[in-house]
């Protein structure tokens, strides 16, 4: 039999299948690859396998929205789905939770299929990743893992847990350093990469960031007041910082080294610790691979506001009322509302005004993707922009 009789008698048997769906919210991408000779037989192959863990649905049923497995979704070109509590399946591939287990979660992370699943004796749950190796992490308190990534090659991933809720032989009571009553600790956080725990903290704020194949984070100490920049094995400690950005091959973010001392826009890597700037800095984000950050200031007519686009280019503006960088993915649009050093209030978008009105007090800039409107309240009505 040729490669061609056997694909023919493959897409012939998949039609007679009983079982045999294209999920509807998936139709155009799926037929598209149907349609092109390098994806034909792939995609026939992965309908064949979705086919045979499908349920049969009645035409009336996926009308109304019921399908024979819910929540498939296709990633990398490839169809990726729970059809029950023990196995995963993405493309042709299976992943299987284990005896004793069930999945919890499923995602792809590093290009990779990786799973939480859950005990079901005592639902404690632990991470596997199928890299190049597959690896199983140790077991933790159900619904306690979260922020999954990929640095170096290994997985990482933030494990939190209510410490007054861990038994008194807990493993994790090993954790806690001379010096902390652990009666008084509530929240206990940790970042694991690959096989190795991280120190423990009170809670890590913001994402965990990759940056040189290494993890990077903030983070509140068990021990001591303020907080910690950990990179790698680097450790900065301040009094407070901002979220952290990646930027020109190293880490880029706002501390304050004391609660009564000035911000400092800094810059990490290889562990060296560059200064920026230093001032009443607010509003740090990156927009088009350009620094924006905010600093106010003061002159002989009373308070006002320097906006940065790159730290060679900065603006004045008496006050800022509203400022948006987070709302596209591309991280190239910041719109704000203010008003300028002459006294007329408007709304700047990349610092281009493009309304001479100001916004009502405590109202916000919206910014619709699927249509590209930002959209804005003006004195009682709604303004709507390209």
């Amino acid at each position: 039999m040729t490669s061609l009789q056997l694909y023919l008698a493959i897409r012939m048997s998949l039609e007679n299948f009983p079982s045999f769906w294209i999920p509807p919210h998936l139709k155009v991408e799926i037929e598209e690859i149907l349609t092109s000779p390098e994806g034909e037989l792939d995609m026939t192959l992965q309908l064949l396998r979705l086919a045979s863990h499908s349920k049969e649905v009645s035409k009336r049923a996926m009308e109304d929205g019921e399908y024979p497995i819910m929540g498939v979704t296709l990633v990398g070109g490839k169809l990726f789905y729970k059809p029950n509590d023990k196995v995963v399946v993405w493309g042709v591939e299976e992943f299987q939770a284990g005896k004793g287990f069930i999945i919890k979660r499923y995602l792809i992370v590093g290009n990779r299929v990786c799973l939480i699943k859950s005990r079901i004796e005592d639902l404690l749950e632990c991470v596997v990743w199928f890299g190049e190796k597959v690896s199983v992490g140790a077991l933790y308190p159900t619904g306690s893992i979260s922020s999954v990534g990929v640095a170096g090659g290994e997985v990482f991933y933030q494990v939190e847990v209510e410490f007054q809720d861990q038994p008194a032989d807990s493993r994790l009571r090993d954790k806690v350093p001379d010096g902390v009553d652990p009666e008084k600790l509530y929240l206990m956080s940790f970042v694991v990469w690959g096989e190795e725990e991280g120190e423990a903290f009170r809670r890590i704020r913001h994402k965990i960031l990759v940056d040189g194949e290494k993890p990077a984070y903030v983070a509140v100490p068990l021990i001591m007041k303020g907080e910690v920049l950990v990179h790698g094995d680097t450790r900065i400690t301040a009094y407070m910082f901002s979220k952290l950005h990646q930027y020109s091959l190293g880490i880029l973010s706002m501390r304050r080294e004391t609660e009564s001392s000035e911000d400092e826009l800094i810059h990490v890597a290889n562990n060296v610790v560059t200064v920026f700037m230093h001032g009443r800095l607010s509003d740090l984000a990156l927009v088009s691979g350009q620094i924006f950050v905010m600093e106010r200031l003061r002159d002989g007519k009373g308070d006002f506001v320097r906006l940065y686009s790159g730290l060679d280019h900065p603006v004045d503006f008496r006050s800022i009322s509203e400022i948006d960088v987070d709302f596209r993915a591309e991280k190239d649009l910041v719109v704000f509302a203010g008003v300028d050093m002459d006294g007329n209030p408007g709304i700047w978008a990349n610092f281009v005004q493009i309304s001479h009105m100001g916004i009502v007090k405590r109202s916000r800039i919206i910014f619709r993707n699927a249509d590209k409107v930002i959209s804005a309240q003006l004195a009682g009505d709604a303004h709507r922009t390209e």
